[in-house]
């Protein structure tokens, strides 16, 4: 399941999630649509704020359905140099 789908399943808001990790609402917001990669110790902690362990999340942007912002950059840096 995605970020969003266990937090929906907690019944959990993202502030609440903030409040109960100290990571800023608007973090939560921007890896649950896929545009950041959490740390290690964020996804320890947002699991554990939920309810559940961190392998029970898909964490990869594939679950989003949309490549990471990074990805795209590098793909469009990638791109460039075969010019």
């Amino acid at each position: 399941m995605t970020l969003r789908e266990a937090r929906f399943k907690a019944r959990k808001t993202q502030y609440d999630l903030m409040a109960a990790t100290g990571i800023a609402a608007p973090r939560i917001s921007l890896a649950e649509r896929g545009f950041v990669r959490l740390k290690r110790h964020e996804r320890e902690a947002l699991a554990s704020a939920l309810g559940i362990k961190p392998e029970e999340i898909s964490w990869t942007a594939e679950a989003t359905g949309r490549p990471l912002e990074s990805d795209r950059v590098t793909a469009n840096c990638e791109l460039g140099k075969q010019d």
